[in-house]
C-alpha cells in the first residue's frame, strides 16, 4: 500500500490547488453544457463561447505551473494572476446566468484563495475590485446578452445613459458581495493564525531553547549560506567547534539544572565574543560551534 502524499499547504501549493479547481469547474461546466444541449436538442455551446472557455483553461494552467516554481513556492503569489482569475469569473458568471451562475463559486474561491496566500490588506483589496466589477456588470449586462452575444454597444449606452437596478437585484447583489467579504474575512483569520503557528514551529526547529542559540539544523543553514558568499566573493571561511570540557561532572556533581545554567553563561560568552558579524550556534550537548 503506498502512502498518500502530505497536502502542501505552502502558498505555491495552495495556488496550485486554486488553478487546478478552477481548471476542473470550467471543464466539467463545460462538458454539463455540451451534454444538456445535446440532450435537450439546442445549439448548445457557441464557437465565441467555446474560445473564452478554452483561453480561461489556458490561462489557469499557465498560472498553475507559474505557481509552482520552486524559488517562489513560500513567497506571496503574483497578485495580478489572481486578479486576472477573478475578473475572468465574474464575467463568466454574468455571461451565464449572472446572480444565478454556477461560476459565481468560482468568484467565491477567487476570494478566498487569494485571503489564503495573501496578505490581509492585499486579500481585502482584492475582494472589494471582485464586488465592485460584480455590481458593475450585474448592472449594465442586459439580460437578453452580453459581451459573447455582441451586445457590447448596449452595455456602452446603458452605461452612459443610466439604468435603474431593481431592489430585489440589489438585494441579491449585497447578500452576494456580503458572502465575498465573509469568505475572506475567515480565511484572513485561519491564514494569520497557520502563519504565526508556523512561524512559532519554524523558530523552535532551528533554535535551541536553552541557549536561544541556533541549534544543529539552524547552524547547517547558516553555514550553507556563509559558504556560499565566500564562493561568491571569493573570500575565506573559518569554522571553529569547541566543547566544555568534563561537563558531565558538573552534571553529576551539582545536577543537571546547575548544567543548564553552565550552557546558558557559556552561550552568553560565546555571544560577546563572537560579536555581530559571526555566527555562534550549540550543535550539540556541550559543543558550539
Amino acid at each position: 500500500m503506498s502512502e498518500s502524499r502530505p497536502f502542501d499547504t505552502s502558498p505555491g501549493g495552495l495556488q496550485r490547488l486554486y488553478y487546478r479547481v478552477v481548471m476542473i469547474a470550467v471543464a466539467a461546466v463545460l462538458g454539463l453544457d455540451a451534454l444538456m444541449g445535446w440532450a435537450l436538442g439546442q445549439e448548445g455551446v457557441g464557437i465565441i463561447q467555446l474560445l473564452f472557455y478554452g483561453a480561461i483553461l489556458l490561462f489557469a494552467w499557465f498560472a498553475h505551473e507559474t505557481a509552482g516554481d520552486p524559488p517562489r513556492r513560500n513567497k506571496e503569489p503574483r497578485g495580478i494572476f489572481l486578479f486576472v482569475m477573478g475578473v475572468i469569473s465574474v464575467v463568466l458568471c454574468i455571461e451565464t446566468g449572472g446572480l444565478a451562475s454556477a461560476f459565481y463559486m468560482l468568484v467565491f474561491l477567487t476570494c478566498v484563495f487569494g485571503a489564503l496566500v495573501m496578505r490581509p490588506t492585499k486579500a481585502f483589496l482584492l475582494t472589494a475590485m471582485m464586488c465592485t466589477l460584480y455590481g458593475l456588470l450585474t448592472w449594465v449586462f442586459p439580460k437578453d446578452g452580453g459581451l459573447l452575444a455582441g451586445q457590447f454597444d448596449r452595455i456602452v449606452h446603458k452605461f452612459q445613459g443610466g439604468v435603474e437596478m431593481d431592489p430585489e437585484l440589489i438585494n441579491s447583489l449585497v447578500v452576494h458581495c456580503a458572502f465575498l467579504f465573509a469568505g475572506t474575512w475567515i480565511a484572513v483569520g485561519l491564514s494569520t493564525g497557520f502563519r504565526e503557528k508556523m512561524g512559532r514551529l519554524e523558530v523552535h526547529a532551528v533554535r535551541d531553547p536553552l541557549t536561544s542559540l541556533p541549534n544543529r539544523r539552524g547552524f547547517m543553514d547558516m553555514l550553507g549560506l556563509q559558504i556560499a558568499k565566500a564562493v561568491h566573493w571569493d573570500w575565506p571561511v573559518a569554522i571553529l567547534v569547541l566543547d566544555l570540557d568534563h561537563f558531565k561532572r558538573v552534571n553529576d556533581r551539582f545536577g543537571h539544572p546547575v548544567g543548564d545554567r553552565v550552557l546558558a553563561a557559556a552561550a552568553g560568552l560565546l555571544r560577546e565574543a563572537a560579536g555581530p558579524l559571526d555566527n555562534v550556534a550549540r550543535i550539540g550537548g556541550e559543543e558550539f560551534a
